[in-house]
């Protein structure tokens, strides 16, 4: 949520900037260059406690090789968010950099680690009953990731104007991310698992 308020607050403040011809990337650069950083940070910061979340929650299901995939692939996009905030992209108007480089390898393989991340995570959520009720729910976002994501692709090689297709990615996996957070944070795993929990046993005599 943290990174999505940074946004707007980027797209009100940059208004110079198109939604429609500019990556979001680009509002690291000149004025309020540093809260697009500091939003990509606290992203990455707010995935990697989802993993940690989901690597505690998902340890007992039985699709446990999915789950421990998943979350590895999680963290490793989690990662990624990070060297793309450290390695700004380069301005439109300048030469390629290998700083623009780096982001630009970091940016794009978060975004396909992440997808891969995120079927394998549905993968667990439908082999454990106290997430099977999440399971549907995940795997309509996991789809519409997969379709923006082939849509910022299809963008990039066509050379079409990227800024819809990328920040309509960033909108469906960042919705994925606080979907699943909001489950976490209610206790650690969806409320169905409470009515599997077996009843204490009454003491007798």
């Amino acid at each position: 949520m943290v990174f999505w308020i940074t946004q707007v607050a980027l797209h009100v403040l940059r208004g110079n900037l198109s939604v429609v011809y500019t990556y979001v990337s680009d509002y690291a650069n000149g004025p309020w260059g540093s809260l697009f950083i500091a939003g990509t940070m606290v992203h990455g910061i707010g995935n990697l406690a989802i993993a940690v979340g989901l690597g505690s929650a998902l340890a007992p299901v039985r699709a446990v090789h999915a789950a421990r995939a998943g979350v590895m692939l999680f963290v490793a996009a989690a990662l990624g968010l990070f060297v793309a905030a450290i390695f700004p992209t380069d301005p439109a108007e300048g030469p390629p950099t290998f700083t623009g480089l780096v982001h630009g390898l970091a940016a794009s393989g978060s975004f396909a680690v992440e997808f891969v991340a995120l079927i394998l995570l549905a993968v667990a959520f439908r082999a454990d009953a106290a997430w099977r009720s999440y399971f549907r729910v995940s795997l309509v976002v996991t789809v519409t990731a997969g379709i923006t994501l082939a849509w910022l692709l299809l963008a990039i090689n066509l050379d079409w104007p990227p800024g819809l297709p990328e920040r309509s990615a960033l909108l469906a996996f960042t919705g994925w991310e606080f979907a699943t957070a909001v489950l976490l944070a209610r206790d650690s795993r969806p409320p169905e698992s409470a009515r599997h929990a077996p009843e204490p046993r009454r003491a007798s005599g």
